[in-house]
């Protein structure tokens, strides 16, 4: 039998005697989390005990694992099962079947455990076939009928779930309303009940369900079943009574004003016993017998509670708490025998677990099997996962002698024939087992001597490659036990290789886990110059003696993060040149600490005369992104280096010569194709882009003098480069602004006539801020214009906009406010709509204003527009083909088309003024 302590049940004063026979075969205890490895911790965590009914010798108890007795709950046997089933559920009509449910709610798609020889081997199930639309979350309550064998009944994803094969299939209930609810499911011998928020429902074989008229107005926290087909339900008003009959009666009040504070230790008989944070249950074995769980201390990560009991139905309370309990933490579940009420079993929140013959009066330790050794109540705090440790109870009996230092049975064990490599649930091999503990517990034997014992009675070397390497590693390394490390590395272990499935080396893990910020400084600040007890260059000395030449890379960077620099170039001097592939260069000219140049120097001298291997399209000069590199190197890499350069590579190699390197020279031969690598065409313009959007005029002047063709810069959006350089750099201060618009200018890069139409106020701004340039400060008071003030008209705007060499014989015009100088005409266009081009790249006409140029002309919703002014439109921005079409009221403009049927036309239109509607309005949608 369990206790639930529901932290949201409300529970009545007294347990009058018309309640008696209640029968509840097993309930699980939601009871809060232990935290696991507090001082004391001496077992498992257990949230429910769990009586096999027709054989009450059988208990199960879960919690942290799941554990079986066959003698009445005196001592245990761990299952190997996952951890997280916090609920067993022993099945009436067959002995042999345990389910174990997941503890609280899962957000899968009801999965549970299932085993058929009485917990020996398990299966997993779930309720719904998974699907990445099925989603929880799922109760942890299943219940089992009493009376119809293979009917079970879940609750979850908002409805109810029912299997009358035993779980074989499950369908999914009527929709009672219970989404976003509080649910609570019951199961008397005659029928399943559930209740939501406010009612409370019937089934006797979990499909057809029928509401039981629970009265109106109540808000309903729980729900416990009683003998027969009886059900009493907690409300805020009290406790409701169905009897038998089927009629709903108010049960014993609930108390008033109960207090959630938590009580004294010392103090006696709980004043709320039967308030909201308990709930009782009554003894199958005793209908005047009733014991009670009560939650205190709020929702502590510790489980604080009572356990109290009444002999007269629930009129009367008192602490139960005998001899031979703790006097620190408290209990966390307490389980009635089915048969004997004076049997009662306590699980501790320590792990402890004791029985009772006498009502509680007193108490004697049952937890043999499940209670952890004292041999590693010593472990340094946080210096191991506790979670292997509270894997005990389930461990091989290899591992269960190790872990309590026990050295005879460990050797009795060996000479029986057991298996000293076998891993256990938690993973670890004997011999793993042994330097952790060793290494983190003080212990009589803390240290080697159970490792080279076990060593001594043939376990194998623990393995580089496996899952667990990680932390044989570190515990060598916390215990400085230098002999097994030196074993390790003649055994196959290398400094240079990955700890099992993790990204870090040995050198690089202790780089990550004990070194910080050894760079900071203009120099490394070195650190672990000891390993495992002995000097670092030790180690070295005896991985360069076993490894072939030209496999250092990864030693040098994990040397080189360690700040242990003249090892590394040690390292890097006996590898000089016989990398096995350039790939190794590169990777540690990107990786090495960037304040580390002359280390990258002295590798890329001695790879001198084979930079042809290094070249991997050009991810060599990745290291030339941190401009503070100096790159010294890079002269006799492009030597030798005729590799097809990488486009994002060419652009770091590019802005590198034309800035710190100030080599122009090898910009324009590498332009040129006569030296350095080899550009693709997709190459130079993503160098040329990238001169352009980078708001850096020292840059673009450099990029000129070196030659560069920045005017013939191609972005995918059709803009030319001066209007791409204003849409990324209008927002920077002009102080840096300025200066690299004027370089533009001087680079040949204009603004294309169309372009105009889309400029905003800033960019307006920017262009007329040219250095010295008193031409366009007319434009000043235009530009600044609000909206509700008449702007004065610039003279001359031709001659304004001539330094950019842009000519506007039609007097473009923006629509907004602040442009409304520029003597033009007043939103001219032709009378079309556009939609979003198609996969063909070009514009399509979506509207055509009626009697309007382009609607006289013929040209109909669905043509395509593939060109301007005999100008294609195919790959230019569908929102800038508008802009083209605008212009000067009279003005003429060529637009070709061509129908859905193939057909290619060209309409000469006039430009016409549409009163009343925005420019944008006309030519576009």
């Amino acid at each position: 039998m369990a206790i639930c302590k529901r932290r949201w049940g409300r529970l009545f004063h007294a347990v009058r005697q018309k309640w008696a026979g209640m029968l509840v075969a097993s309930v699980c205890l939601a009871a809060g989390v232990a935290a696991a490895g507090q001082t004391g911790h001496q077992g498992p965590r257990l949230d429910s005990i769990t009586y096999v009914v027709s054989n009450p010798q059988i208990v199960f108890a879960a919690g942290d694992g799941i554990f079986k007795s066959t003698d009445g709950g005196a001592s245990w046997v761990g299952l190997k099962t996952p951890l997280g089933y916090g609920q067993v559920v022993s099945d009436p009509h067959d002995p042999r079947r345990v389910v174990a449910v997941w503890s609280g709610q899962s957000s899968g798609a009801g999965d549970y455990l299932e085993s058929l020889d009485g917990g020996g081997t398990w299966s997993h199930k779930h309720v719904v076939q998974k699907t990445r639309d099925v989603a929880g979350p799922f109760s942890h309550q299943l219940l089992m009928h009493p009376s119809r064998p293979g009917v079970w009944l879940v609750y979850g994803m908002g409805k109810l779930w029912t299997t009358q094969n035993a779980g074989a299939s499950w369908e999914a209930g009527p929709d009672l309303g219970l989404a976003r609810s509080r649910v609570n499911l019951a199961a008397t011998q005659e029928a399943f009940y559930v209740h939501s928020s406010t009612q409370v429902w019937r089934s006797e074989d979990g499909k057809d369900w029928q509401s039981t008229g629970f009265p109106d107005g109540q808000e309903l926290w729980a729900m416990e079943a009683l003998s027969g087909d009886r059900v009493a339900v907690a409300s805020r008003q009290g406790w409701w009574l169905r009897s038998a009959e089927g009629i709903w009666r108010p049960g014993p009040p609930s108390p008033t004003g109960e207090s959630r504070s938590q009580l004294p230790w010392e103090q006696g008989p709980h004043p709320d016993a039967m308030g909201r944070h308990c709930r009782p249950v009554q003894s199958p074995a005793d209908a005047a017998y009733l014991v009670a769980s009560c939650a205190i201390g709020g929702f502590s990560s510790v489980p604080s509670s009572i356990q109290l009991h009444s002999f007269d139905f629930g009129a009367t309370w008192s602490r139960i708490g005998g001899a031979g309990l703790p006097s620190n933490w408290s209990p966390s579940v307490i389980a009635p025998h089915p048969r004997d009420s004076r049997i009662l079993l306590m699980a501790w929140a320590s792990g402890r677990v004791f029985r009772s013959h006498d009502h509680g009066a007193t108490w004697a330790a049952s937890d043999g099997g499940v209670s952890i050794p004292r041999s590693v109540e010593y472990m340094d705090h946080g210096s191991i996962a506790v979670f292997p440790l509270l894997e005990y109870p389930r461990e091989t009996r290899i591992n269960q002698a190790v872990i309590a230092d026990d050295l005879a049975a460990v050797r009795q064990l060996a000479a029986a024939g057991a298996d000293l490599n076998e891993r256990g649930p938690a993973g670890l091999s004997a011999v793993e087992w042994a330097l952790m503990l060793g290494a983190h517990v003080d212990r009589p034997r803390r240290g080697d001597t159970m490792y080279w014992a076990l060593r001594g009675l043939g376990a194998a070397v623990p393995s580089q490659e496996h899952a667990n390497a990680k932390i044989v590693w570190r515990a060598v390394e916390h215990g400085q036990f230098g002999r097994v490390l030196e074993e390790l590395l003649r055994s196959g272990w290398r400094l240079t290789a990955k700890l099992g499935e993790e990204q870090d080396t040995l050198l690089g893990d202790q780089a990550q886990h004990r070194c910080r910020n050894v760079w900071e400084g203009t120099g490394p600040k070195p650190c672990s110059s000891i390993l495992a007890g002995r000097p670092l260059e030790a180690w070295i000395d005896l991985h360069l003696s076993r490894v072939p030449p030209g496999e250092s890379a990864q030693l040098v960077l994990d040397l080189a993060a360690l700040g242990q620099m003249p090892l590394a170039q040690r390292v890097a001097s006996v590898d000089a040149g016989r990398y096995r592939a350039g790939s190794d260069v590169v990777r540690l000219m990107r990786e090495l600490p960037t304040q580390a140049s002359s280390l990258r120097r002295q590798i890329l001298v001695a790879y001198r005369g084979r930079y042809g291997d290094v070249g991997a399209g050009g991810v060599l000069y990745w290291g030339l992104k941190e401009e503070y590199r100096t790159g010294d190197w890079v002269p006799d890499v492009l030597r030798h280096d005729r590799s097809i350069i990488d486009p994002k590579n060419a652009e770091i190699l590019v802005h590198a010569l034309l800035g710190s390197l100030n080599r122009p020279d090898w910009v324009k031969a590498i332009w040129a194709g006569k030296a350095g690598p080899q550009l693709t065409s997709e190459g130079r313009q993503a160098v040329l882009a990238s001169v352009v959007l980078s708001c850096d005029g020292a840059l673009v002047a450099a990029a000129a003098k070196a030659g560069l063709p920045l005017a013939r810069t191609h972005f995918d959006t059709g803009e030319s480069p001066m209007r791409a350089a204003l849409g990324k750099c209008t927002a920077w201060d002009p102080a840096w602004l300025d200066p690299h618009l004027d370089q533009f200018h001087r680079a040949g890069l204009r603004l294309r006539t169309y372009e105009l139409w889309d400029l905003s106020p800033d960019e307006a701004a920017a262009l007329r801020r040219f250095p010295g340039r008193a031409d366009y400060r007319s434009l000043g008071d235009c530009v600044m214009a609000r909206p509700e003030e008449p702007a004065a008209q610039a003279a001359a705007p031709g001659a304004a906009w001539a330094p950019l060499g842009l000519s506007l014989p039609d007097g473009p015009r923006r629509s907004d406010a602040s442009l409304r100088c520029l003597p033009v005409g007043s939103g001219a266009g032709v009378g079309l709509q556009l939609a979003p081009q198609l996969p063909s790249g070009h514009a399509v006409v979506q509207e055509v204003i009626a009697g309007y140029p382009a609607d006289l002309s013929g040209i109909r919703p669905g043509d395509r527009i593939v060109a301007v002014d005999g100008i294609s439109t195919r790959g230019v921005p569908w929102r800038q083909v508008p802009l083209r079409l605008k212009g000067k009221a009279g003005s003429r403009v060529a637009l070709t088309v061509v129908r859905e049927d193939g057909r290619r036309s060209t309409h000469r239109l006039f430009r016409q003024t549409l009163p009343g509607k925005p420019p944008m309005a006309i030519a576009e949608k």
